[in-house]
């Protein structure tokens, strides 16, 4: 999903949506192809913004030296997740990978 940062506003895919469809249904009635433009009493409900749970300093630490006490055969999930907690990729991003 594409975010637009415009002057520190975030500004949703939804409304760049509606405005770009705003503005067509403007041109059609200035050229008189409807009568009224029927976007322009459309109110976007606003977003809320979640609050992201991540591990304090001392809880990604404690994880790092348990995985060092892991087997080898658990080698995968340990890597998974130090990379992970190393570059702040998503679950998605790393599950891409090769």
């Amino acid at each position: 999903m594409l975010w637009i940062f415009l002057s520190d506003i975030l500004i949703s895919p939804l409304f760049v949506s509606q405005k770009r469809i705003s503005t067509i249904m403007t041109y059609a009635q200035r050229n008189q192809i409807i009568m009224m433009n029927p976007c322009k009493n459309v109110v976007i409900p606003r977003l809320e913004r979640k609050e992201i749970e991540c591990y304090t300093l001392e809880q990604a630490q404690k994880m790092l030296e348990l995985f060092e006490q892991e087997p080898q055969e658990d080698l995968k999930f340990t890597v998974f997740f130090t990379l992970a907690m190393y570059s702040g990729m998503r679950r998605g991003e790393l599950l891409g990978l090769e």
